[in-house]
């Protein structure tokens, strides 16, 4: 919702015509109030919170059922129990956007590359009063998001209502926006046996990242008319601004799972508790103006915004899987989640009240996100291919499917609110030896949303690599 208001206030900068650029030469307080209004972006819009490894990755991510490796406390915490050893596992991951964005029938291209640690857990079993537990700490990087947005208006305007010519003179609005993102997730979690074939595990999860985000607006008006300051002379006027948000966000919620495991079945449920996820952003504003080509004093400006503080409301989340071994070499996966985001919002701090020797007061203003309640669906198998070679006896060969709908609603051609979804495609391989297990995939996820009708339209088709390594000890 954050990400539509924004793209709403580009699509008014770049659709109004009117002489705006004399207000912001002379009201600075219209200007703080105005960029003091923007909401920071940086939360991805998906917000499809998993867990880690490239074996999890190419199943699709359907693994609420299976998660007996190393990344187990980030899926199911319940799936620690059983390993009987040490393990420590390691991803390196590279996320790279591709697509075009499009607005006011203009068309740009997205095309970058993301890369760094996406995983890092260690795993060992324990005895607490002869009772047996498997501990477990891992960090694991979730949602990975690229956004950017451009647009470029022309028309012609008549600046000079006492011109008998009606002369029209150049008239431009420039928008443009870039922001990646992202969830840097800490999870330090156990698993134990509950009864019989069934386990219990619980994590705690914090929730951390940092980016910054760019937005820029421009103004070009080609003989506009200021007559207070200028007379009749017609006027080149350029007017920006730049907003640079540099943003930290926090959260802490708990995982609960249970497991249940015979020889050739099993099943997961996991529960995630409901949290606030704050968002702390540092804003710089840069507003220049020219006017014929010089540098406007007045009207440049540097401004700084401290602790703007937003926070959104995650709602309590409840995924169930399955998991089939027909045979010992093949392994088929079925997972569902219910995130109902319907209740939740946007909360902004608009005022704080310092009470010497007392608790700060905080005030907030709410706004409705008017999300909508998502049911995710993600599949995917394994199959164990035994090759006979030494050098690598045992070659992993997975699939896998997912549907994520988005919470946030986008609009059709004619304004219509509809329901927005991502379907991604996974396949992965790797080599298995004793003690050692190397693990590489591939997803691709095609998004394809429209925003405030035709407007505005992105057509995202992204790729995530990862590569893991486990050892055994």
């Amino acid at each position: 919702m954050k990400r539509l208001l924004l793209s709403g206030l580009a699509g008014l900068l770049v659709l109004s015509t009117s002489g705006f650029a004399q207000q912001r030469v002379d009201t600075a307080g219209v200007i703080e109030s105005k960029f003091m209004s923007i909401f920071p972006i940086s939360i991805p819009d998906i917000l499809d919170i998993t867990g880690g490894g490239a074996r999890a990755q190419g199943m699709g991510k359907a693994f609420f059922a299976v998660a007996d490796d190393a990344s187990a406390v980030s899926w199911n915490p319940a799936g620690l129990y059983g390993q009987e050893q040490p393990i420590l596992g390691f991803s390196w991951g590279a996320f790279s956007p591709k697509g075009k964005y499009t607005i006011l029938d203009q068309k740009y291209d997205k095309d970058d590359v993301f890369s760094g640690l996406t995983m890092l857990s260690f795993l060992a079993p324990i005895r607490i009063k002869g009772h047996p537990f498997v501990g477990s700490a891992s960090y694991s990087r979730a949602d990975d998001e690229y956004f950017i947005s451009r647009a470029v208006y022309d028309t012609l305007v008549d600046y000079n209502p006492t011109d008998d010519d009606f002369e029209e003179r150049l008239y431009r609005k420039e928008s443009r926006g870039e922001n990646y993102s992202g969830l840097d997730i800490i999870s330090i979690g156990f698993g134990t046996r509950l009864y019989d074939d069934l386990s219990f595990g619980a994590t705690a999860n914090i929730y951390t990242h940092r980016g910054v985000s760019n937005q820029s607006f421009n103004e070009i008006m080609d003989g506009a008319y200021i007559p207070q300051r200028y007379g009749l002379q017609p006027l080149y006027l350029e007017t920006g601004f730049l907003i640079i948000d540099t943003s930290a966000y926090t959260g802490v919620n708990f995982t609960i799972g249970f497991k249940y495991d015979v020889e050739k079945l099993s099943a997961g449920l996991v529960i995630k508790t409901p949290f606030a996820l704050e968002q702390n952003t540092d804003r710089t504003v840069y507003v220049s103006t020219l006017i014929n080509g010089d540098t406007v004093f007045a009207g440049t400006s540097q401004m700084h915004f401290d602790n703007i503080i937003s926070k959104i409301d995650i709602p309590v989340q409840v995924g169930a899987g399955v998991a089939y071994r027909p045979n010992p070499n093949l392994l088929l996966a079925l997972d569902f989640e219910v995130r109902p985001y319907s209740g939740s919002s946007l909360k902004m701090r608009d005022s704080l009240r310092i009470i010497p020797g007392e608790k700060d007061q905080e005030y907030y203003t709410e706004y409705d996100l008017q999300w909508k309640d998502v049911f995710v669906i993600r599949t995917g198998g394994e199959y164990l291919w035994q090759t006979g070679y030494r050098a690598f006896p045992v070659v992993p060969v997975r699939a896998g499917f997912g549907y994520i709908p988005i919470p946030a609603p986008g609009h059709d051609t004619e304004g219509r609110s509809k329901s927005l979804s991502a379907v991604s495609v996974s396949l992965g391989t790797g080599v298995r030896w004793a003690q050692i297990h190397l693990d590489a995939a591939y997803t691709y996820t095609v998004l394809d949303r429209e925003l405030f009708g035709s407007l505005e339209e992105h057509k995202n088709n992204n790729s995530h690599f990862n590569f893991t390594f486990t050892g055994y000890f």
